[in-house]
């Protein structure tokens, strides 16, 4: 994000604490307000996450995840098309902005999740799960861990002058082969990439793998070619990714230790890489303003829009 608008990143970030006091300052409140906002494509993704950590439970049917679903999503889109009342209530960032036709939305993003959740019941990783789970190997859904300290990966591979900077990383799902080796699945609902990207490592998978490495004690003496690493994109049941390689996880270790001094060298904070607005130059224009959730100019003073 820092890449694509150094300003929306600190909006995101930074710009929004304690907004929710209520002595904090408007713009600093408004600020808060809009990183509550969700997009449409962000809320179809959200309720397919949370539904497949539900069926992967082993609780529920599917059928009854679908129906609880969906009937969530009526509800939250009757919130969002109400009036805002307040900085923790939901809303779509396509209410808020008023740039929805009506409830044709709810129909398509309904029918969108709906799709997705179907999907997955044929891909069979609930029954991999279930039997990794069953026979005592290791297994893990991303609401197992639910608090920000509970997701923080310090690693010692970044050097001494950065194992202390905490690293966010929460895979979607992740489960140990009888043959020890692991899956970890990052689900996507958005566009897939071209098909020459089928077998490249994103930083973020890379990532799950070092987490798993650190926060597994029989996946840290795992060689990481018995470490697969997939997005998997629903409901077309595509997968993007490999096993990993060495090179995989230090080309990432660079590119993180990289962009961490990067910020560093911004901040005034050295393990959160708290950088004042100041320093954030916005990149505007309607391709970056356009669909930013921070386009008020209220709180970016320098919207295109």
């Amino acid at each position: 994000m820092y890449a694509f608008c150094p300003r929306k990143y600190w909006h995101r970030y930074i710009g929004h604490w304690f907004g929710w006091t209520d002595h904090a300052h408007e713009r600093t409140r408004l600020n808060y307000r809009l990183t509550k906002l969700e997009s449409i494509p962000t809320w179809i993704g959200k309720r397919v996450h949370s539904g497949i950590s539900s069926y992967l439970s082993g609780d529920l049917d599917i059928d009854i995840v679908r129906s609880r679903t969906l009937e969530l999503m009526q509800s939250e889109f009757k919130v969002s098309e109400g009036p805002v009342r307040g900085p923790k209530l939901f809303k779509l960032q396509e209410h808020f902005y008023d740039t929805i036709s009506g409830r044709s939305e709810l129909e398509e993003a309904q029918t969108r999740v709906a799709e997705a959740l179907d999907a997955f019941l044929k891909t069979g990783y609930r029954t991999d799960f279930e039997k990794a789970r069953s026979a005592g190997r290791f297994t893990f859904k991303e609401d197992d861990l639910r608090t920000w300290p509970d997701r923080e990966l310090f690693l010692p591979e970044l050097g001494m002058d950065l194992e202390s900077v905490p690293i966010y990383a929460n895979p979607d799902c992740v489960f140990q082969h009888k043959d020890d080796g692991f899956v970890i699945l990052d689900w996507k609902t958005g566009r897939q990439p071209g098909a020459e990207d089928r077998q490249v490592i994103t930083p973020q998978l890379a990532l799950y793998v070092l987490w798993l490495r650190h926060r597994h004690a029989g996946a840290g003496e795992c060689p990481p070619d018995r470490i697969e690493a997939y997005e998997c994109y629903l409901p077309e049941d595509e997968l993007f990714g490999r096993a990993l390689s060495e090179d995989d996880l230090q080309r990432t270790v660079r590119q993180t230790r990289n962009e961490i001094l990067k910020l560093r060298k911004l901040s005034d904070h050295e393990r959160y890489n708290i950088v004042p607005e100041k320093r954030c130059e916005a990149k505007s224009g309607q391709a970056t303003c356009g669909s930013c959730p921070f386009r008020f100019r209220e709180v970016c003073r320098d919207s295109a829009i």
